[in-house]
């Protein structure tokens, strides 16, 4: 059995940052790209070709328009075209997508959002709207497209000369285009039998789209937490007569996933505390940190064909002493 792939990808590309007086900023790319691949899968079922190739070149772009105000802010508005190759996660690429047209996929983001340095710069971060759609590899050599819309904010403030604080926080909704015809895992119980009457194990579902625990059309990936939200504050105190000392403590929330059935098992939303200590003397530097400070416990569904089946528990408490001595 023989799994090869090979290609070659060429290109030519062009950035540039231009400013406009004192007010517009766009920076904007292109890039042209050649590619030309060959695959072989003797591996593969009887009915396809175990051998494909083909060439094509793709043109994309980027470009991302700023206005620089006077007063610290600074509204933009981005667009982004990219292109790439959907290889496994062992790098070949299979037959089939080659046969199909499915071997190169394109995406693109759409942004806009405001940038801002405020009071002296004690105030910084920004906040953006995006638009995404993306292609994923699933199984059976399908490629599945998805869309991904959210809000991000990042926020940096220097309370003094000692005390920081930063909260960063997002809210997406990622949708997957149906129909969903792959391959995947189901627990017994979604089928209506005991874990008896299927051994103790799970079923496989060969179209999920088809089933009537799947979704026919297009679907929200409950997977991927909704909200996450973070906070962390930093105290650095002034050089002191033996060196100086800082701590940082930090909280991090995150919302509630579920399996991606029509029946799903709900994973509880979580917050996680994390601690880190350090004192600085001379050429010596003690650092202690706790990520877990609480030991939380929580879970997060597994990822790919086993999402319905399979929960990661969290890492509990662990703490980490870090010496470092410089000569």
């Amino acid at each position: 059995m023989e799994n090869n792939s090979k290609w070659r990808d060429a290109g030519l590309f062009y950035q540039g940052d231009l400013t406009f007086g004192e007010l517009v900023n766009l920076m904007v790319g292109a890039r042209l790209d050649d590619y030309d691949l060959s695959s072989n899968d003797t591996g593969h079922l009887s009915i396809d070709d175990p051998a494909q190739s083909a060439s094509d070149d793709d043109f994309t772009w980027n470009a991302s328009l700023s206005l620089l105000l006077d007063n610290g802010l600074v509204p933009y508005i981005t667009y982004a075209e990219s292109s790439a190759i959907e290889n496994s996660q062992a790098g070949d690429v299979s037959p089939s997508l080659v046969s199909n047209g499915q071997w190169l996929s394109e995406s693109d983001l759409k942004e806009v959002g405001l940038k801002f340095d405020l009071f002296d710069q004690t105030l910084v971060g920004g906040v953006s709207y995006y638009d995404q759609n993306r292609t994923r590899l699933s199984t059976r050599d399908r490629v599945v497209a998805t869309t991904s819309k959210g809000t991000e904010l990042e926020l940096r403030w220097l309370v003094d000369d000692n005390v920081s604080a930063t909260l960063t926080a997002t809210d997406q909704e990622t949708t997957i285009e149906g129909p969903e015809t792959g391959f995947i895992y189901v627990p017994a119980y979604a089928v209506g039998l005991t874990p008896a009457q299927a051994s103790g194990g799970s079923l496989a579902v060969f179209s999920f789209a088809s089933s009537p625990i799947g979704f026919p059309g297009d679907y929200t990936a409950t997977n991927i937490p909704e909200n996450t939200v973070s906070l962390y504050g930093t105290y650095v105190s002034d050089p002191l007569s033996w060196g100086q000392a800082g701590a940082s403590l930090g909280i991090t929330h995150v919302s509630e996933t579920a399996t991606l059935l029509s029946g799903p098992v709900i994973y509880p939303s979580y917050e996680v505390v994390n601690l880190s200590l350090f004192a600085t003397l001379d050429k010596t530097q003690l650092s202690l940190n706790i990520n877990n400070l609480l030991d939380e416990e929580y879970f997060q569904p597994a990822a790919g064909s086993y999402v319905n089946t399979s929960a990661l528990p969290g890492r509990a408490r662990e703490w980490r002493i870090t010496l470092k001595q410089t000569f």
